[in-house]
C-alpha cells in the first residue's frame, strides 16, 4: 500500500514551491503530479504556449494535515482487517 494517493493534500518540502500545499492529480511510479507545482511552459502549433504541469519526485511531498495544519508522517496499521495510513501524531486516519 502506497502512503500517498491520487487526490491527497499535500505540502511540497523542496524546490521553489517550498511550503505550497496543493492535491495530487496522479501518481506515476515513484514521481507524482502536483496541482499549480513545477508548471513549465509547452509550445503548441495552434494555441502557442500552454501551462504544463510537470512530475515531481514523491520524496519531496509531504502528507498534509487539516487538523495540525502541518505536513506529517504517515504509518499503515491494520484496523477491522483493513489496511489503513495513519497520521502518527494526531492518529488521524487517511481512507
Amino acid at each position: 500500500m502506497k502512503k500517498i494517493k491520487s487526490w491527497d493534500k499535500v505540502v511540497v518540502i523542496a524546490w521553489s514551491y517550498v511550503k505550497k500545499v496543493s492535491t495530487i492529480e496522479k501518481v506515476i511510479w515513484n514521481k507524482v503530479i502536483v496541482k499549480w507545482v513545477n508548471l513549465k511552459k509547452k509550445a503548441v502549433k495552434k494555441e502557442w504556449f500552454v501551462d504544463k504541469t510537470m512530475p515531481i519526485d514523491i520524496s519531496n511531498v509531504m502528507l498534509y494535515s487539516d487538523k495540525l495544519k502541518w505536513p506529517t508522517k504517515v504509518k499503515i496499521e491494520e484496523r477491522d482487517w483493513k489496511k489503513v495510513r495513519v497520521c502518527k501524531k494526531s492518529w488521524e486516519i487517511y481512507s
